[in-house]
């Protein structure tokens, strides 16, 4: 759950008839973003960046794995079985390669 403070300047109230910013904390009171007066932090936002992430380290773990797999076995069917891996497990994955020597042929 998040809350959002408004900081209450009154010559900025005045001027553009709300608050200038918000700040978006958590429920322990530590700041976690910080909010202009026109935009509006929806749980939307929130779900589309953790999927950009997710995305982010799926496709790196995916690309990651199978170059490790070709370089280590000089083989597109042993890159396209750690490809496989690095879509379902892409950190465990990764750092499996890195514990092998990332790249290094066996």
């Amino acid at each position: 759950m998040r809350y959002l403070v408004n900081t209450d300047d009154p010559g900025l109230r005045a001027q553009y008839g709300r608050p200038a910013f918000q700040v978006v904390a958590s429920p322990g009171g530590h700041a976690t973003q910080l909010v202009g007066f026109n935009q509006a932090v929806t749980d939307s936002d929130v779900r589309a960046a953790s999927f950009g992430i997710a995305a982010a380290v799926t496709v790196l773990g995916v690309v990651g794995a199978a170059y490790h797999g070709y370089r280590r076995n000089d083989s597109m069917g042993w890159a396209a079985a750690w490809a496989t891996w690095g879509l379902f497990f892409p950190v465990p994955t990764l750092a499996y390669a890195a514990g092998q020597g990332f790249a290094k042929p066996a």
